[in-house]
């Protein structure tokens, strides 16, 4: 490789470019990955705030903290989810038609002789491909480390916020039981039948059937006495 070639060092620098510029759309599609992180964060996110306030933990410093936590590294995420979508200035090279038109016309306005204009016009080329390279890098460097921020403290909320949600679930499940039970008694407690008003004229009076021992019939006396009744 020839690195004083002005030929190879502007297909080196198109080349680089090119690929910052795939760089800088592979960082902007992984906003996807965290989406879905912060999707699974919206599920409970209320839920676990009204808990909190609500008091309803018996340990309440210790959901109190955890979820403190959670809302630190939610909001660092979020933070520098913001910055990494921020829209920053792109550097594009020229059009090729201002070099061999507009830039033509200044050189030769400057006195640079016809053989010697190409030369110039390579240059002015290759410094501002350089200049576009440059600005491209940093501009996907500090996008990449406000991915990786993103993503870092997105990965380590799941952590607090796991376990939030595991408390406030089996908190839940107990608070239902308990008033379960509860309502269970009182119905029990509190239960009442309607009371029938009885008129002893009307009550029909039946004798208990009497057998003898031994015996298989009803006595005689029992059906006579039945007899009687009706």
């Amino acid at each position: 490789m020839n690195f004083e070639n002005k030929d190879c060092q502007i297909q080196w620098n198109e080349n680089r470019l090119k690929d910052e510029v795939e760089r800088a759309a592979e960082i902007n599609s992984r906003i996807n990955f965290i989406s879905i992180i912060y999707t699974v964060f919206a599920v409970f996110s209320v839920s676990l705030f009204k808990f909190l306030i609500e008091n309803k933990y018996d340990s309440n410093y210790i959901y109190s903290m955890l979820f403190l936590v959670f809302i630190i590294l939610f909001g660092l995420s979020i933070a520098n989810t913001i910055r990494l979508q921020i829209p920053k200035e792109v550097a594009f090279v020229e059009e090729p038609r201002i070099f061999y038109n507009d830039l033509k016309l200044g050189y030769i306005n400057r006195g640079i002789p016809v053989n010697d204009i190409n030369g110039y016009l390579e240059e002015t080329y290759l410094l501002q491909l350089e200049h576009s390279l440059n600005k491209t890098v940093a501009k996907n460097n500090k996008k990449s480390r406000f991915n990786f921020s993103a993503t870092r403290f997105a990965l380590l909320a799941i952590i607090p916020y796991s376990i939030c949600v595991g408390l406030m679930l089996v908190n839940e499940k107990e608070q239902i039981q308990k008033i379960k039970i509860i309502n269970i008694k009182d119905m029990i407690k509190n239960s009442t039948f309607p009371k029938t008003i009885i008129d002893p004229a009307k009550v029909i009076i039946r004798e208990p059937i009497m057998i003898k021992e031994n015996a298989d019939r009803p006595a005689k006396k029992n059906a006579a006495s039945s007899k009687a009744h009706k």
